[in-house]
Parts: structure tokens; sequence; C-alpha cells
């Protein structure tokens, strides 16, 4: 076997180590074969999380500050250099803004390194400079240089084939992957002192796309006690959006029956002593939420947004419609009301998490992938 091949992945930052999107590249950045391969990351700007945490490659920083702002042609210029001196084989790039330097950089450059891209969701809106509506233009352009792009599921691709008018042929599907949990872990607060109820769980960042606050209304439906058992909520995330969840869940009267708990090193050890897991966003790409559900053993009830028909099936859990409190109440009281189809959802879908979406199928993919691009 000869030298690894030293890859990079260019990202806008790191923020955290709890969105999706920089969860999965850590992952990747921990898993890849190192006599295969030699991981490096280039953010385009640090963060305080990066600063406080150990990564587990060589980190290059570009300080970008913004396309239109004066220092952005030394950014380019630092970017090509590291193009040049530590010779990659492959870029990938993820989120908006590193595709777009990736390939203004390329141009006129010897020895150009191969260009993968990422596309992780179905245009999730957020809050971006005015320029980003020119990314749209561009970014047919753009894309002839590179290999290939890389969608995490099927709706991800057809997103992206239609929007960015792209050949289906040059876009490979490699969905997320999920660690399987431990077997048992003590059971936390404040499940631990309610054990006699229902536990519901959502597990997102807090913001509007998450729709939390329709989440609260579907359990103001079902009111405190069907089926005779106390119901409680568990939220666990955080966000600019959780003082006005909280203010939602005192008009609906509903202090005592949701907790907030905010964002947690690992959530495994809560969604193990959940019965029940709920996404209710009105838009998704793959959710690594879902995922880690059922990996944990739930059943699920997902509104029918981005990939969530390819993770949820009637054998484990429940698709409703985007925006319906009622229909998402209305699931949710049927796992409630029947334990035994609880116990058959939930194996369903820890069955099919260990079958589809385990990191050494994904990561097969994903270094396959790199080794196909490299190529000459």
């Amino acid at each position: 076997m000869g030298s690894p091949m030293r890859v990079a992945f260019l990202v806008d930052t790191i923020g955290s180590d709890k969105g999706g999107t920089e969860r999965q590249l850590l992952a990747i950045l921990r898993r890849l074969d190192r006599r295969r391969f030699e991981p490096e990351l280039i953010v385009m700007r640090s963060s305080p999380w990066m600063k406080a945490n150990p990564l587990p490659c060589p980190v290059w920083v570009l300080n970008y500050r913004g396309f239109l702002s004066p220092s952005f042609p030394r950014v380019l210029l630092r970017y090509r250099h590291l193009l040049t001196s530590r010779r990659y084989a492959v870029v990938q790039t993820f989120l908006e803004e590193s595709i777009l330097l990736a390939g203004l950089a390329g141009v006129n450059l010897e020895s150009a390194p191969a260009l993968l891209s990422a596309r992780r969701d179905t245009g999730m809106p957020g809050e971006h400079p005015w320029y980003h509506s020119l990314f749209r233009a561009l970014r047919p352009i753009i894309n002839r240089r590179f290999h290939a792009i890389v969608a995490n599921g099927t709706q991800v691709k057809a997103y992206t084939v239609e929007e960015e008018q792209v050949d289906p042929s040059r876009v490979h599907v490699i969905p997320n992957g999920v660690d399987l949990p431990a077997d048992s872990y003590p059971v936390p607060e404040p499940i631990r002192s309610g054990d006699e109820a229902i536990w519901i769980g959502a597990v997102a960042n807090l913001k509007p796309v998450k729709r939390i606050d329709l989440l609260i209304d579907a359990l103001q439906i079902l009111g405190g006690r069907p089926n005779g058992r106390p119901v409680k909520l568990l939220i666990l995330g955080d966000g600019r959006e959780r003082a006005r969840i909280e203010n939602h869940i005192a008009r609906a009267g509903l202090q005592d029956d949701v907790f907030m708990i905010g964002a947690v090193k690992d959530v495994k050890p809560y969604l193990a002593h959940l019965d029940i897991a709920v996404s209710s966003s009105d838009r998704e790409g793959l959710s690594n939420a879902i995922l880690e559900a059922m990996a944990a053993g739930l059943p699920v009830v997902t509104t029918d947004v981005g990939e969530s028909r390819d993770l949820v099936k009637e054998d484990n859990g429940y698709l409703v419609p985007s925006g319906d409190a009622s229909a998402l109440a209305d699931r949710i009281g049927r796992l409630i009301a029947d334990s035994d189809l609880r116990r058959r959802m939930g194996q369903a879908s820890r069955r099919r998490a260990q079958d589809e979406f385990s990191w050494s199928s994904a990561l097969r993919r994903i270094e396959a992938l790199l080794t196909e691009t490299a190529s000459p």
C-alpha cells in the first residue's frame, strides 16, 4: 500500500458539534482509514467552539470575513497557496460559501485537486447576506468545476438536480451514518422522577423551521393523561427560539409537562429511556435526530418533509403533513395507547438503522468515492 491520499474538507466553520452537518463531518474526520487517507480540515473562519475543542486532524483557518470584504482577495490567495503547498488529491466542500470559494480558487491553478461538493438539505431557510441570492445563478457554472456532488438522500438529490441544473449521474447518494447506542444507560433526570409517564422526545436546534411550537400544540390537544397515564415531553437542544418556546409552553399551561434540557453532549442516554420520538420540522434533509431515535429503538412520528419518508415507513412510525398539529397529536396518541405497537415499531426502527445507516456502510461508500474522484 502506498502513501495515504491527502484529502481536505472545506467548510465555512464548525460552530459546535451539535448541528447535523458538523457532527457528520467530524465523524468522517475521525473515522477515515488513516492507512488510506490523510484528512485535513480547512475552515473559512474559526469559532469559539473550535478554539476550545481538539479536532481529529490538522486544521487551517482562512480568516474569511465575507465575499464583499476587502480582505477576500487575501483569503482566496491563502486558500490557493494551501492547495499548491499541501497538494491535496481531493477537496470536499460543505455549505454554501465554501462551494463558491473552491470553485473560484481552482481557476487557472496548475495541479488543482479534484472537487467534491456536499448537499444536505432541500433549501433550508437561514440568515444569509443578501448576495447569497446570486449564488443560485452561479451554481450551475460553479458545479461544472466539481467532479461530483454528494447528497445525503434521494429527496436532496432530486432537489439538487432540479434547482441546480445538474446531471443526475453526477449526484451520488450517501446517507448519513449513525452509531448504535450501548445496551444500557442510567436513567437521567427528569425521566427518573417520572417513570410512570409516557415520555416523548424531540431533539432539535431551537429555530423556527423545527416547529417545536407545533409539537407543543399537539401535546395540548392530547391532554394531560390520555390512556390514563401522564404524558411528558423532553426537548433536547438550544437556540434563539428558546424564550419564544418557553412562552408558548406557558400559554398552553404545560409548564409541568414539558422539560427543556438544552444542548447535551450525548443524546443517547436520554433516547434510551424515551417511549416515542417526534420531529415536527417544516423542512429537513436527512434528519440525524430521526436516525438517532431509530438507532435507540424508538417509534418515530415525523412530518413528511425531506428524507423522512426514506427513514420512517409503515413498520416503524408515522408520517404526518407538515404544520398539522391535529394529525401529529393523533399519531402520537395511537402510540401512547398501544404499548405493543410502540415495541414493534421501535424494533423495526433499530433494525433499519443497523441495516441501512451504519457508519461502516457509510464509510465504505465515502472512501470509495474519494478514491474514485482522485483517480485520473
